[in-house]
């Protein structure tokens, strides 16, 4: 939204200050989205031919993340040669 305020709610106080260490980086919504797939795993797991569902679904998520997983391997791969480090310039840790 271009950095405009859509909605504000106000809240008490005491529950900003309760939240404030977990509110950044949906680090609050994780457990909300395993709670809906694991709900949605064992309404599933009622259906007939269920097992064949899941076996589909998890083979459509692994081919989704397969270009993923090749990049990330592609990225670190190097991390165990000690060439490509790099100093960072800065004159505090010449102390």
């Amino acid at each position: 939204m271009a950095g405009r305020v859509v909605a504000s709610v106000p809240l008490p106080r005491g529950l900003i200050d309760a939240l404030n260490p977990i509110r950044a980086a949906g680090r609050l919504f994780w457990p909300a989205t395993h709670a809906l797939s694991y709900v949605a795993i064992a309404l599933m797991l009622r259906l007939p031919r269920a097992r064949f569902l899941l076996a589909a679904a998890c083979a459509i998520q692994l081919a989704n993340l397969a270009p993923f997983i090749a990049t990330v391997r592609a990225g670190t791969a190097g991390a165990a040669d000690p060439r490509g480090f790099r100093r960072t310039a800065d004159p505090r840790w010449r102390r």
